[in-house]
């Protein structure tokens, strides 16, 4: 097939258009998708990120580089310290305030404590500070605890479902972007050695995960004890030198709960049992 024709009668080969000026392809959102993301943004609870765990590191070593807790920071002066978008900062933001790594003041965020901890030791590419800051933030959220006791009381997880599961319980819509956040987030606690990939290829929780602090209850003086919430409490005792030890065994039974859950939840509360008593 020949170009077109030029007022000469010659043929134009050139393309019809450069890269540049070829409009990007859009994937249309739906009106129900549009709003799930719009309610769930507005939502208190705690905020995906939108960005992989590296885009994450880039951020906290820019606001680690503009100064320590306390510094007021913009999304410009981060975005242009590490190079990205003030848009994939402000994705983010949510994240790192739920998490309590960042606090706000109208429109400047600063670091906390917690936070300038994370983000030196990231800045530092010091993995076994970062590992521990990282660990230290998960004993005190909620969210980050709910869902490694949800991989524990499974007996483990892939990780595509671990990370549908983050997005689901964040209460995410099924988009890219809060599906690339989840996966961050289960990248963070692989990387902190709160979960591990297990022979079977399953992320299981790991050893570190028990010195979290998990919020078990206070040692109680009846066998079983149902609570309001669902939790069954089962102390076991063991001896030591004459001592009695009392340790408390506390599974979260929710409506998501599955008959497979339960029965991992015995089978884990007899090996424990038979643990103590040998």
């Amino acid at each position: 097939m020949g170009g077109d024709r030029t007022p000469d009668g010659s043929e134009n080969n050139r393309p019809e258009a450069n890269e540049e000026e070829r409009p990007e392809p859009t994937t249309p959102v739906k009106p129900a998708e549009r709003e799930a993301r719009k309610r769930y943004l507005k939502l208190a609870g705690f905020g995906l990120p939108e960005s992989p765990y590296d885009t994450i590191k880039s951020i906290l070593r820019a606001m680690s580089k503009l100064g320590g807790a306390g510094t007021q920071v913009t999304n410009q002066q981060v975005a242009e310290t590490a190079g990205i978008s003030s848009r994939v900062v402000s994705g983010n933001n949510r994240f790192l305030l739920s998490t309590g790594i960042i606090s706000r003041t109208g429109s400047s965020f600063s670091l906390t404590d917690k936070g300038v901890q994370l983000a030196l030791a990231i800045d530092y590419s010091d993995l076994e500070e970062s590992s521990r800051a990282w660990r230290s933030i998960a004993s005190d959220n909620d969210f980050l605890k709910k869902i490694l006791g949800a991989v524990d009381i499974r007996g483990g997880m892939t990780p595509a479902e671990f990370t549908q599961y983050i997005a689901r319980t964040a209460g995410a819509p099924n988009e890219p972007d809060f599906i690339r956040g989840a996966k961050a987030v289960s990248d963070i606690l692989i990387e902190c050695g709160l979960v591990k990939e297990a022979e079977s290829g399953k992320l299981v929780v790991t050893p570190e995960y028990r010195r979290i602090g998990t919020g078990a209850p206070s040692i109680e003086e009846s066998a079983v004890e149902q609570t309001t919430e669902g939790s069954l409490v089962t102390p076991r005792q063991g001896t030591l030198l004459g001592m009695t030890i009392v340790v408390n065994v506390s599974a979260t039974v929710t409506s998501e709960t599955t008959a497979k859950d339960i029965e991992n939840i015995a089978s884990r509360i007899k090996e424990l049992k038979e643990k103590l008593q040998s």
